[in-house]
């Protein structure tokens, strides 16, 4: 329980920093165009399996001394 409470509050935290840091939007920024970007995005690696958990676990594997404790 402690982790998700930990993880939610980083992350309304982050979202809430993004937001002010970011301020107001762009006034010639067409929203139906960003969504439409995002949904193509989401379209062409959908199913796509990204390997980056291993590549870490293998970075990590390889610069911690103590490879027993992975």
């Amino acid at each position: 329980m402690e982790e998700v409470v930990a993880g939610g509050t980083i992350g309304v935290v982050g979202a809430v920093s993004f937001v002010m840091l970011a301020g107001p939007p762009l006034r010639g920024v067409r929203m139906l165009r960003v969504v439409a970007i995002g949904l193509l995005i989401v379209f062409i690696l959908y199913g796509l399996r990204i390997t980056a958990e291993a590549a870490i676990k293998s970075a990590a594997t390889n610069l911690w001394p103590f490879p027993e404790c992975i």
